[in-house]
């Protein structure tokens, strides 16, 4: 039920259907709150997480649509997160006024020609390692889907070969 109803949700923001609730909100607040949330997840790893943001952030933007993106991200986080490991997410403004969220953990890192992939639906790096945790590889996917309802940008990047980084950045 879950899975088919986060498809339909997937269809509507890919076709354009889907009506944005636009407002301006604390980006810092909504992180503080997915972290706790997601605290349950962060009981099976040794990790610590660090939130790097400041106190307060504005946006402008749909604030469920961009929490559904940060739930995304954070959970994947853990469940890719090496044990002990680390999980950093961090917002702010860029010098060009955009801000930028990105949520980075340490574990392996998924191979450059991977990284694109990543976003397409179903679409599993190690499909062997992502059904232990009942993943169904949607949830990349439907953060995509947002971003591009907001015409900002998404991109995964590989760091220092131990990590990786998932970035959106709008207006």
């Amino acid at each position: 039920n879950h899975i088919v109803k986060r498809l339909l949700n997937l269809d509507e923001l890919e076709s354009g259907n889907m009506t944005l609730s636009w407002e301006e909100f604390d980006v810092t607040e909504l992180l503080r709150g997915v972290m706790q949330a997601s605290a349950v997840l962060a009981g099976n790893h040794t990790c610590e997480v660090t939130l790097d943001s400041p106190e307060e952030l504005m946006v402008w933007a749909d604030e469920f649509m961009l929490e559904e993106v940060i739930q995304n991200y954070l959970s994947n986080a853990y469940h890719y997160v090496s044990d002990p490991g680390h999980i950093w997410i961090r917002a702010f403004r860029r010098d060009d006024g955009e801000v930028e969220i990105s949520v980075r953990n340490t574990g392996n890192q998924i191979p450059e020609a991977d990284l694109d992939q990543v976003w397409d639906k179903f679409y599993k790096v190690d499909k062997a390692r992502t059904r232990s945790y009942g993943g169904s590889g949607i949830g990349l996917s439907v953060a995509k889907a947002v971003a591009d309802s907001h015409r900002a940008k998404i991109l995964a990047e590989s760091e220092d070969g131990k990590s990786l980084n998932i970035k959106v950045v709008f207006n």
